[in-house]
C-alpha cells in the first residue's frame, strides 16, 4: 500500500494548504524511485484530491476518466520519462464499465505492478463509483493483488461518499475499526 501516504497529502492539497507544485517537488524528493511510482502516486493523489470536493450524486464517470487522463499528463510533465502506466490506461480504457475479469487479465491478474494496480483501481471505480459495497465486493473478488485494489478503491470512495457510505456492518466487524477512525481524524485535523 506503498501511495497510502498520499491521502493526507491529497487531502491537504483539496483544503488549499499545499499547492501542485509544492507536492510534485515533494513526491520528487523521494528518489530513487521509479518514475511509474511517481506517476501513480501523483494520479492516485490527484484523482484523491478532486474526489474530495465532488458530490456524490450523479457520480460522473465519463468526469472520472477525463480527470485520470488530465491527471495522468501531469504525472508525465513532472515525472517524464516512462510511459508504462499511460500505456496500460490507454489499452484499459475501452474496457471500462464491462466486466471487471477482463480488466484484470490484461492487467497481469492484478500483479504487484503499479501500472496494473491502478488501472484496474480506475476500472473498479469507474465501473462502481455510485455503489461502494459493490465497488469494495468485486474488487476484493478479482484476486491477485484485491487486497491493494480494494484498498485503493476504498479510499476514493471514502474521498467521494464519506465514511457513512459503508454499511455499519462492515464497521462494526473490521478488529481495527477504532484505530483506522482515529487515523482519518487525524488526517483532517
Amino acid at each position: 500500500y506503498t501511495f497510502a501516504f498520499a491521502i493526507p497529502a491529497a487531502y491537504s492539497l483539496a483544503r488549499g494548504e499545499r499547492s501542485s507544485d509544492e507536492l510534485a517537488e515533494w513526491l520528487k524528493s523521494f528518489a530513487p524511485v521509479s518514475m511509474v511510482w511517481q506517476q501513480g502516486t501523483w494520479v492516485y493523489l490527484r484523482l484523491l484530491a478532486w474526489l474530495f470536493g465532488q458530490s456524490p450524486e450523479p457520480f460522473d464517470r465519463d468526469l472520472f476518466v477525463t480527470k485520470a487522463l488530465l491527471f495522468m499528463d501531469e504525472a508525465e510533465a513532472h515525472f517524464p520519462h516512462d510511459h508504462k502506466l499511460k500505456r496500460r490506461m490507454q489499452t484499459v480504457q475501452p474496457l471500462l464499465g464491462g466486466n471487471l475479469d477482463e480488466v484484470a487479465t490484461l492487467c497481469g491478474h492484478v500483479n504487484m505492478a503499479a501500472e496494473n494496480i491502478l488501472c484496474v483501481v480506475g476500472a473498479v471505480f469507474h465501473k462502481h463509483g455510485h455503489d461502494p459495497k459493490s465497488a469494495l465486493l468485486e474488487g476484493a473478488n478479482l484476486g491477485g493483488c484485491s487486497g491493494a485494489v480494494t484498498f485503493y478503491v476504498g479510499t476514493l470512495l471514502g474521498a467521494l461518499h464519506g465514511r457513512h457510505a459503508l454499511p455499519e456492518s462492515w464497521i462494526e466487524k473490521l478488529r481495527v475499526h477504532e484505530s483506522v477512525e482515529h487515523a482519518a481524524r487525524q488526517c483532517v485535523q
